[in-house]
């Protein structure tokens, strides 16, 4: 099992403080998705970084591979709604957590 840290960047460096009606109700659907990945075990923690006059998402998941959990962030609502944000990920050599290494 690997481990990555996942990190959802917003269309602009102002989100959320200006966004539209569209990319709250997509955000919306994403903390549900992610509430789904986290009941799942997939996602570990996640949750916003305030920076400057907005913010950007940040996750901790694992996956057995960094393609299965790739297609998992291509299918967050977020993303399909094509309104400019992505996820990047970076693999961690090692997490330690409640649970151990």
């Amino acid at each position: 099992m690997a481990y990555y840290f996942m990190k959802l960047t917003p269309p602009r460096p102002t989100f959320p403080n200006a966004a539209s009606a569209e990319e709250m109700a997509a955000m919306a659907d994403h903390a549900e998705y992610i509430s789904d990945l986290i009941k799942q075990n997939i996602v570990l923690a996640a949750g916003p970084v305030h920076q400057g006059e907005g913010s950007w998402g940040v996750g901790i998941a694992r996956s057995e591979t960094e393609d299965t959990l790739r297609a998992l962030c291509e299918n967050d609502p977020v993303i399909l709604a094509k309104l400019g944000f992505h996820w990047r990920l970076f693999p961690m050599g090692s997490l330690l957590h409640k649970d151990g290494v």
